[in-house]
């Protein structure tokens, strides 16, 4: 996250530009991978923001 880089799961690093993530929540084991993602971001000290705020709304 702080380098620009994420590494996939086979360990490769790959150049990431991202501003957002997207996770389905009908995925298998959605809402405990949901839970590690924003605890690795926030680990890392990166904020969670709500769309809504993003959006003005």
């Amino acid at each position: 996250m702080q380098d620009g880089t994420v590494t996939t799961l086979s360990g490769k690093r790959v150049a990431v530009n991202a501003l957002s993530i997207l996770l389905h929540g009908d995925t298998p084991g959605a809402v405990e991978l949901a839970r590690s993602i924003r605890h690795s971001i926030e680990e890392q000290g990166g904020v969670i923001t709500p769309v809504s705020q993003l959006l003005g709304s």
